[in-house]
């Protein structure tokens, strides 16, 4: 069992999407906007060895 080494991992995925959006109408009234659907984000995966005191680390971006 010497020879086995332990990680620990973990992922994330970061990244921001369009909020609501406004535009200028006539007080009463409800247009119709097309808002921007697609949002940029990237996975994060990262691992750590504490019997070495090592760590990894790797991003993929969406762009």
């Amino acid at each position: 069992m010497e020879n086995v080494e332990i990680w620990f991992q973990d992922k994330a995925r970061v990244g921001q999407r369009g909020t609501v959006t406004k535009i200028w109408a006539k007080r009463g009234s409800r247009p119709r906007v097309v808002r921007q659907q697609q949002f940029e984000y990237a996975y994060i995966f990262g691992a750590v060895c504490p019997m070495k005191d090592q760590a990894e680390y790797f991003m993929k971006y969406s762009g």
